[in-house]
């Protein structure tokens, strides 16, 4: 056999590998991730890890690191799982993290609401970050908005149940709070840490 030939065949090797390679990758990236934008209304913005811009349309594909970004008058929803889904309100900006069972919505600016239809399993875990505060989702309906003051340098988180009981903490002094259906907590965050308190709350007044 000559030299031009085994080169063919190693040549040829190497690429059927490499295209093996990538499609397992690829298939084992989409059955680990069942994150989806379900439906949007308005301009909805969306990134991938790399920070490069994806075509958003119903039904939408989501992985861990995607970032979406809601315009003035427009809305996403989204579902993490069969179990949990987002809301994501207008003028808002989320990074969406998940490993396994564990989920994470950083949220970076505005509001969303959240919704678990049953209560997560021991092993689940769903929490919602932001600069100043984490919030635990359980079976639970939250809604979590999040303010910056740009003048003053601090921010603001607010907490409102809409149905369940959650934990809230502050990630500057670690003071924690449980807020219940029908209550809500402010954490502060900057140079002065507010020390969350729980305020009742009319739940029609947040529809």
């Amino acid at each position: 056999m000559n030299y031009r030939r085994i080169l063919a065949i190693v040549l040829i090797l190497v690429l059927v590998l490499g295209s093996v390679t990538e499609v397992f990758a690829s298939t084992k990236e989409a059955t680990a991730s069942k994150i989806k934008l379900e439906e949007y209304t308005g301009t909805v913005k969306v990134k991938n890890a790399s920070g490069k811009d994806v075509k958003v349309k119903d039904s939408l594909r989501l992985y861990s690191g995607y970032t979406l970004e809601t315009k003035a008058k427009s809305t996403a929803y989204v579902s993490l799982d069969s179990k949990t889904a987002i809301k994501i309100m207008s003028g808002s900006k989320v990074t969406l993290e998940k490993s396994g069972s564990k989920i994470n919505v950083m949220l970076e600016k505005g509001t969303i609401v959240a919704d678990v239809s049953e209560k997560l399993d021991s092993k689940s875990t769903m929490d919602i970050y932001t600069t100043n505060s984490v919030t635990g989702i359980h079976g639970t309906g939250v809604e979590v908005s999040y303010e910056v003051d740009e003048e003053g340098g601090g921010s603001s988180t607010d907490i409102n149940m809409l149905d369940g009981t959650t934990g809230s903490q502050s990630r500057f002094n670690g003071v924690s709070v449980t807020v219940s259906q029908g209550q809500g907590t402010s954490i502060g965050g900057g140079a002065a840490v507010v020390t969350p308190k729980v305020n009742d709350i009319v739940i029609t007044d947040l529809n």
